[in-house]
């Protein structure tokens, strides 16, 4: 009897240690090739282009503001703007 469970103790401490060792994962890579500025390009660029598009189009000259493309714009630009140092008034993609 006393064998048995020396060899159960034996075999779960064994599991135990793999699932340790197969569960552990390295330390995650920070990349630092973050573009602030190529984050304005896009937003300003993506902006401008859903007011163009002719799928957002309303009556009057004016477009659908989208909440899933609006809003990440009017979120992250002013932030970009301060990280950017930018001057002036918004930057505002041309319709």
């Amino acid at each position: 009897m006393k064998v048995g469970v020396r060899a159960i103790r034996a075999l779960l401490s064994c599991l135990a240690a793999a699932a340790m060792v197969a569960c552990s994962h390295p330390a995650a890579k920070v990349s630092n090739s973050w573009d602030p500025k190529a984050a304005a390009t896009y937003l300003d660029y993506r902006a401008g282009w859903w007011m163009e598009w002719t799928g957002s189009a309303r009556d009057h000259g004016t477009f659908c503001i989208s909440c899933h493309t609006a809003l990440p714009y009017a979120l992250s630009r002013p932030a970009l703007r301060v990280a950017l140092a930018e001057q002036g008034g918004w930057p505002r993609p041309v319709r």
